[in-house]
């Protein structure tokens, strides 16, 4: 239920970074700077994210958005590896600091409402994901109401509509699913489901600046919640077009070509990711290689090539011991690895990793099955 709500709390309130303190996101040369550094930020070029954010806050004044896509760039570095925590307090002091400066434009200006309301997105999602519910929650509310003093200064713009989107998509979804959520939604606005996806579709087909975050949240309802997954691959091949440099995109399109059935499509991006995490190119973080290890080393144990799956599920399971949430991957490499250990003849092997698999959080009929194990070897 955690994972889940992880969604909630208005996660989406992500990026909106629509631009107009004098009128700024009126200026074209602005905006197409701005775009610039988005873009750079999506794209894992960190250093490329400095010195534009530099560019523009000599030239426009100390303005937020150059402290917000700084921020971004401390983002990607948590989402890529939620389980390890080196990058919270940068991305933190950023945050702190546009909303500093946004203030300092004035509480009722365009651009101070959705910095506001970007970065209150952003820390609600982190205290989300760091199990920080209150934290969470007050950002959330925040949020909020920063979006809705946006709709009255400038309810056409097509980027300000994500943050709404998903608010309205969500706000629906999770309190179908979950009491707890339904309980919270009563301090909230009423959503829709269907408003909600219109509104998303409007920012990616019209949106400057929040074109990839509303393809991400696309993907993900349509994956994750709606399982059109014609829709989701539209989606996240867009985004891997856009940004090839994003680990974090190139692990989600080889999920969704896994789960769609196209092992052998998705075997080649898993083996990407491994060749760049062990090469250790930014951005491939130890949770991309533990959920690639994995699935090479099950196409492995599918073709019998016990030694190559074993090594596999070994080294899936040595970066899933190292993190500080145990996933559920880390439990299905022991399942797998006590498999091959007694396919390979190594009993006693095998059975410390089934208890050792015990030991974790079940993922669907792992425990039932290793209980059979520890009575009589697995054969294949």
């Amino acid at each position: 239920m955690i994972h889940k709500i992880r969604f909630a709390l208005f996660l989406g309130f992500a990026f909106c970074f629509s631009i107009n303190a004098q009128n700024l996101f009126q200026d074209p040369v602005f905006v197409q700077e701005v775009k610039l550094g988005v873009d750079a930020a999506y794209n894992m070029e960190p250093e490329k994210v400095a010195q534009i954010a530099n560019q523009i806050e000599q030239k426009y004044d100390n303005h937020p958005v150059s402290s917000l896509l700084r921020g971004v760039v401390q983002w990607w570095n948590i989402l890529v590896d939620l389980d390890n925590r080196s990058s919270d307090a940068a991305f933190h002091r950023e945050m702190n600091e546009a909303i500093r400066r946004a203030n300092r434009l004035g509480k009722n200006t365009f651009d101070a409402a959705l910095i506001r309301a970007t970065v209150n997105g952003l820390k609600s999602r982190l205290y989300s994901n760091r199990s920080s519910w209150m934290n969470a929650f007050r950002h959330g509310r925040r949020a909020v109401d920063d979006l809705t003093e946006v709709a009255k200064i400038a309810p056409e713009s097509s980027d300000y509509a994500l943050g709404w989107g998903l608010y309205d998509y969500f706000s629906v979804t999770l309190a179908e699913r979950y009491k707890a959520v339904s309980f919270l939604m009563k301090f909230f606005p009423d959503g829709s489901k269907e408003r909600g996806i219109a509104e998303l579709e409007k920012t990616m087909q019209d949106g400057v600046l929040m074109q990839p975050e509303a393809a991400y949240w696309l993907f993900q309802i349509y994956y994750s919640y709606d399982s059109d997954y014609g829709k989701a691959t539209y989606y996240i091949n867009w985004l891997r077009n856009k940004y090839p440099n994003n680990a974090f995109y190139l692990l989600l399109q080889a999920r969704l070509l896994e789960q769609g059935g196209r092992s052998s499509e998705s075997q080649v991006l898993f083996k990407q990711l491994l060749e760049k995490y062990e090469t250790q190119q930014s951005g491939y973080a130890t949770a991309a290689a533990e959920q690639s290890y994995y699935y090479t080393a099950r196409q492995a144990y599918f073709d019998k090539e016990w030694q190559k799956a074993y090594d596999g599920f070994k080294k899936g399971v040595t970066i899933g011991e190292t993190q500080r949430e145990k996933s559920r991957f880390l439990t299905l490499n022991y399942f797998f690895l006590g498999r091959v250990a007694d396919v390979l003849g190594n009993r006693e092997e095998a059975l410390g990793y089934y208890r050792r698999c015990l030991a974790l959080d079940n993922v669907g009929t792992t425990h039932e099955r290793v209980k059979e194990h520890l009575q009589t070897p697995f054969k294949d």
